[in-house]
């Protein structure tokens, strides 16, 4: 297997309206007030998340990121959302040697975005890249889910691959039916929760598999990158 120095990129694609090229607000006119998991503890202490989350996945206050695990910003043109780790905080492994806990990697992330009044936003397809070793009967699994002030399953993209496998790879996530944001108001944030989700299964009954879900032969980074596609929307009337 590789080693763990090299980075995963996931890059969730740009789409406009068919009738044109969207409605972007000003350059720089979108901010990030904060970028912190803090803000979803309240949540999470009072079970509401948890019922929230799509199939059925439960998470726990050990899914929340630490805020030194990553640094987000906002591009000038306000079309990403730059997501990044350090690879040692974003890898699923699986080996005979290692405990079960590390089969798995999930990230909670709030960012608290000051929107222009009048302007939402969607995310409307994925792209992955990275590195994937499945030995037979080991299953990878990549999943996004993101949702809007205090929720997390507005959307999910996932995709499954299959051992045996030694490979780069890139893949393509498609949403049919993209949720936008609440329309912005003045002087009111607009939370963006967004789930990231890497996983190892195995089938193997006597638990000698190995599987290795990290980063590509690029970087030294794990890197998520939203783009966002935006349009003008009405205010409810005052």
């Amino acid at each position: 297997m590789r080693p763990s120095s090299h980075f995963f990129l996931a890059a969730c694609g740009l789409s406009y309206l068919a009738y044109g090229q969207g409605n972007v607000p000003p350059p720089g006119s979108v901010t990030l007030s904060t970028a912190s998991s803090p803000g979803l503890s309240r949540y999470i202490s009072s079970g509401d998340v948890a019922s929230l989350l799509p199939d059925g996945q439960m998470i726990g206050a050990a899914d929340i990121c630490n805020d030194d695990d990553y640094s987000i910003a906002i591009s000038q043109d306000n079309r990403q959302l730059n997501w990044i780790f350090d690879t040692d905080n974003m890898m699923a492994s699986l080996d005979p040697s290692t405990p079960r806990s590390s089969d798995s990697k999930k990230c909670i992330v709030q960012a608290r975005l000051e929107v222009p009044a009048g302007y939402t936003f969607k995310v409307e397809n994925c792209r992955f890249w990275g590195y994937c070793y499945l030995e037979p009967m080991v299953t990878g699994k990549i999943s996004t889910s993101y949702g809007f002030q205090d929720r997390l399953d507005e959307s999910t993209l996932s995709k499954s691959m299959y051992g045996p496998m030694a490979e780069d790879f890139s893949l393509n996530l498609f949403e049919d039916t993209p949720k936008w944001s609440p329309c912005a108001e003045p002087d009111q944030l607009t939370f963006f929760n967004v789930v990231l989700d890497i996983g190892l299964i195995s089938k193997d009954t006597t638990f000698q598999s190995r599987g290795l879900i990290q980063g590509g032969a690029i970087d030294t980074n794990f890197t998520q990158i939203l783009a966002l596609d935006w349009e003008t929307c009405q205010l409810p009337p005052q």
